[in-house]
């Protein structure tokens, strides 16, 4: 039999890409990671795989209850093994922190004296537009279950966030 010693380039390329990721993700357990896309009437989660990868919305909470909310917020932090919360913060086309900003930054401290995980905030620019947007080209109806915009808000947050990441950490 005769073995190349030097593989075709897009096996070493594949080989590569797949060791330095999962070398990665080994190294750092990244653990699941929960999105929110915070509004007055519902509240979107996206959650990643175990791996932090990839991106899927979730489910939409009703925002009525504030104690009720959190402690249903704090079973699926617990009961999906959440390592991370990235909370998406709409700031105003200047930059600056307008009242739903506010409202969002306040939720997000009440979360974090119920739960030890971490908390990131995140940019989000018209997410909710967005996942209209995203939804009509999937040729999903959205109309009478506003809840698929508002999963769909919170996986395009944690998408942008995930896509932020390095794949790769250097020892």
């Amino acid at each position: 039999m005769h073995y190349e010693a030097n593989p075709p380039r897009s096996i070493q390329i594949f080989v590569l890409f797949s060791r330095h990721t999962c070398e990665s993700h080994i190294l750092r357990d990244p653990g699941r990671i929960l999105s929110i896309d915070y509004g007055e009437k519902r509240i979107g989660l996206a959650i990643t795989d175990p791996l932090a990868i990839t991106a899927r919305g979730f489910q939409t909470l009703i925002n009525k209850d504030r104690e009720g909310l959190l402690r249903n917020l704090v079973d699926i932090i617990n009961s999906n093994e959440i390592k991370k919360i990235v909370i998406g913060i709409p700031y105003s086309l200047d930059g600056s922190i307008g009242q739903m900003a506010e409202r969002v930054k306040k939720f997000g401290k009440e979360l974090s004296t119920k739960t030890d995980v971490e908390i990131e905030e995140w940019p989000e620019e018209y997410s909710s537009e967005d996942a209209k947007k995203e939804l009509r080209k999937l040729g999903v109806d959205f109309r009478k279950d506003k809840g698929k915009v508002d999963r769909m808000a919170a996986a395009l947050v944690l998408r942008s966030y995930l896509n932020a990441q390095p794949l790769t950490e250097s020892l």
